[in-house]
């Protein structure tokens, strides 16, 4: 068994919600993951991907086996404007839904990109904010595990 074979590594694919507070513990997780030998799969959108754009190159540079997937949001289907892909671009809670809604739309896109892989996807890690994602896992039969990404204050204060 050759170890560098990617299809011999655990392959998580990791979705965040589309906030830089949720994004960066989840880019943090996947560069943590890969640095132990697992293939990562982060879910994001083009515009969210661009943000990111230095932390791609990053991990490219460093080698580690991270693909960032840039997944097309259907922001007008559901009434938001192109590129309206974050949630620091919506205007108020109407376009949270929205967004979160575009978000969901999501679920065939990336169960398509993940049937395409050569290394099938062993977990999903997806933030509590994207719920849609327990309906890709259990279409693909693996597991998902719930990520919340709330510093240990804001979890004391919340409860």
């Amino acid at each position: 068994m050759n170890v560098r074979d990617d299809t011999q590594k655990p392959h998580f694919v990791l979705v965040p919600f589309m906030a830089q507070g949720h994004t960066i513990p989840m880019i943090d997780m996947a560069h943590l993951l890969a640095k132990h030998g697992a293939m990562v799969s982060f879910i994001t959108t083009p515009a969210n991907a661009s943000r990111i754009e230095s932390t791609i190159d990053r991990a490219r540079e460093l080698n580690l086996p991270i693909h960032f997937v840039a997944l097309k949001l259907r922001c007008a289907e559901v009434g938001l404007p192109e590129g309206c892909e974050n949630v620091d671009k919506v205007l108020g809670k109407e376009q949270v839904k929205m967004l979160t809604d575009a978000y969901s739309m999501l679920h065939k896109p990336l169960v398509s990109y993940l049937h395409a892989q050569s290394n099938p996807p062993s977990c999903i890690i997806s933030d509590l904010c994207q719920p849609w994602t327990r309906d890709v896992a259990r279409e693909l039969g693996i597991p998902r595990l719930m990520f919340n990404g709330f510093c240990a204050f804001s979890s004391l204060c919340r409860y």
